[in-house]
């Protein structure tokens, strides 16, 4: 049988996510599609819009006033674009700003983008849908804002593209249904990202000067937002100054949590000097639990996880103090100090970054992935799957990283177990038929390889070249339609953790050569 090869995984790939979701992924743009979208000086028609000093502004009345007509030249259905924009001032009262394509027609993936009036930069990642004239913007503020007004800047829209020699490595959110391939803060390709659903609980995740966020104890400071380029790219990281005395920064308390469960505070933290820091997740005076962090130049994601004993909870950064939650003093070392993108979820572990910035909690889908094994010549009667991936050790979750199935009783896949087990396994006719140990590798940060070749009443597997383990019992599933990645039987229990590669081998690999492919 001949070797079968696919080099955009894309093309191989069925993959929904009904949400956003970040990886961290060099990013390159194309060239500016929009035309004066920095200077207005023309292809721009507009109704309550006026034009000054190269800016664009409206003042709400009561009616959809509206600012369109530049043409962007070159969309191309199905890729993905980058709208970027700055809002110079805001006072608005009511109403919402929104950009879509002129005359009803489709850009934004067939509707429309609601645009944030905070000030700043603001970016949103989409799948272009162009059609007819939906090759012309259009930006409005609807008839619901009444008053105050809008000043707006610099509007662009640019092809995005990914994992190029020239691209810079960022935090991006990846648009809906829209696979995420993950890269470490080296440079390294860590493969795709598999996730289970999950939840910031955090009801403005980087909006540090909202009035959720407050600075505890009988000390004080300040947090200034938009101060400096955050982990996505952009100038919206936010400054923080602890003054002397008993201070710490955190969100208002979060109620209505599940008592015995786990739950997990995370935060991007720069310093321009070598310092400790603390991260705090507090229900009570006495009930608490602390991790000091060394934070430096160059953005580092943070985490702490606590098993909760009541209802409610403080997530909370401060500077390094004597292990209560009262000092006498404490102040941050010199130098300045930035954070970025704050999250609490329900785990035991944290998963990627949850952008919440709109006052509600933010949930994030899941990622599902397969491919059906029709497209690669799988070999119903024997074959070898081999995987190279990393995962958290959740005993509760059994996470799947490869897993060929033929319905909810029948299949065969690798598996991480109890502890930080993964086994090969297979069932037959709902029946469990094989689950032996391959390797202990399982701890949110080690890249593994595993080998696991089958067929009938004889399987075998190899991790990171171990000495094989074999079994004579796990029957034979013939009827195998699909290969889930990161997930299993459409039931869930997903990787939380990244799928480097596959691949398959449609015969029984011998046992030194399962070993040779996982050395």
């Amino acid at each position: 049988m001949g070797t079968k090869q696919f080099n955009n995984y894309e093309d191989l790939l069925t993959f929904t996510r009904a949400s956003g979701g970040h990886a961290l992924r060099p990013v390159s743009y194309g060239d500016e599609l929009v035309t004066n979208g920095d200077t207005f000086s023309s292809g721009w028609t507009t109704t309550g819009w006026t034009f000054s000093s190269e800016q664009a502004s409206v003042t709400g009345n009561g009616t959809n006033q509206n600012l369109y007509g530049t043409p962007v030249s070159n969309a191309v259905t199905g890729k993905l674009y980058q709208l970027s924009y700055e809002v110079i001032s805001s006072s608005l009262s009511g109403g919402a700003f929104r950009a879509g394509a002129f005359s009803g027609a489709s850009f934004f993936g067939g509707s429309y983008l609601t645009l944030n009036t905070t000030v700043g930069t603001h970016v949103l990642n989409f799948v272009g849908s162009p059609s007819g004239a939906g090759s012309v913007l259009d930006f409005w503020l609807t008839s619901g804002a009444t008053s105050g007004t809008l000043v707006i800047d610099n509007i662009s829209v640019k092809e995005v593209t990914f994992d190029e020699s020239d691209g810079t490595l960022i935090l991006f959110e990846h648009p809906n249904n829209v696979p995420r391939v993950d890269w470490d803060s080296a440079g390294n390709r860590l493969g795709l990202l598999v996730e289970e659903q999950r939840t910031n609980l955090v009801t403005y995740s980087n909006s540090f000067e909202n009035a959720s966020w407050l600075f505890y104890g009988s000390g004080s400071g300040t947090v200034t937002e938009n101060q400096f380029t955050s982990p996505d790219g952009t100038n919206n990281a936010s400054e923080i100054v602890f003054n002397a005395g008993d201070s710490r920064f955190g969100a208002t308390q979060f109620t209505g949590l599940s008592s015995g469960a786990s739950y997990t505070g995370s935060i991007w933290i720069y310093s321009t000097v070598s310092q400790n820091l603390e991260l705090l997740l507090v229900e009570s005076g006495s009930d608490f639990e602390r991790e000091v962090v060394a934070v430096s130049t160059g953005w580092t994601r943070f985490d702490i996880s606590k098993t909760l004993t009541g209802a409610s909870l403080y997530f909370e950064v401060a500077t390094e103090g004597d292990g209560t939650l009262a000092y006498t003093s404490r102040s941050a070392s010199s130098g300045n100090l930035y954070i970025y993108g704050a999250q609490l979820e329900a785990g035991s572990f944290p998963t990627s970054y949850i952008k919440s910035n709109s006052g509600s909690t933010t949930t994030r889908s899941a990622d599902v992935a397969s491919i059906p094994v029709a497209d690669f010549g799988y070999n119903q009667s024997a074959g070898t799957v081999f995987v190279e991936a990393q995962a958290n050790s959740d005993s509760t979750n059994f996470p799947r990283f490869v897993d060929f199935r033929q319905d909810t009783s029948n299949g065969w896949e690798v598996i991480g177990d109890t502890g930080s087990d993964v086994r090969m396994f297979a069932s037959n006719n709902g029946v469990d038929v094989n689950s032996d140990v391959i390797a202990d590798v399982l701890d949110g940060s080690t890249m593994f390889k595993i080998a696991y070749a089958k067929a009938e009443n004889d399987a075998a597997a190899s991790g990171d070249g171990a000495t094989v383990v074999t079994d004579t019992s796990n029957g034979q599933s013939t009827g195998i339609v699909t290969l889930n990645i990161g997930s299993s039987r459409g039931e869930g229990q997903f990787a939380n953790g990244h799928i480097k590669s596959i691949k398959y081998y449609p015969r029984r690999l011998t046992n030194a050569q399962l070993q040779d492919l996982t050395s």
